[in-house]
């Protein structure tokens, strides 16, 4: 099932070395896409959106951020430790779709909306 959900898998990793990311989170006027930190997790799409994949010879085929729908909802996945600006793209993204207003506020402050048993309107701050 999570398979399902997230729409990709994979079967290797590997510590990246000067990796940068590119793809639709990025402008195309950007010299930069962030890079990789940490590990990288080699991602094949399986319905999966691909958001951001490795700058890399060796790892060009692979996706590194992906997006996929599942029933109501979406699921993201970060296959590699990401720079802050980068995350910040993602989470802003995936808030938006969600239909959280973020006016206001800025990341790391991550503010999600719902409705009580009351009806009540419920707002959550998350640092």
């Amino acid at each position: 099932m999570l398979k399902d959900a997230l729409g990709i898998s994979y079967d290797q990793f590997t510590f990246p070395r000067d990796v940068k990311l590119s793809g639709k989170l990025y402008d195309a006027d950007s010299a930069d896409g962030g890079g990789a930190r940490a590990f990288m997790e080699l991602l094949k799409p399986e319905g999966a959106e691909v958001l951001a994949g490795y700058d890399h010879y060796n790892w060009k085929d692979y996706a590194a951020i992906t997006r996929n729908k599942y029933g109501e909802g979406t699921a993201y996945y970060l296959g590699c430790m990401t720079d802050d600006n980068t995350l910040c793209k993602v989470i802003k993204g995936a808030l938006g779709s969600a239909g959280v207003e973020l006016s206001g506020y800025s990341y790391p402050v991550i503010v999600r909306e719902g409705t009580n048993d009351f009806g009540k309107t419920v707002r959550y701050f998350l640092n």
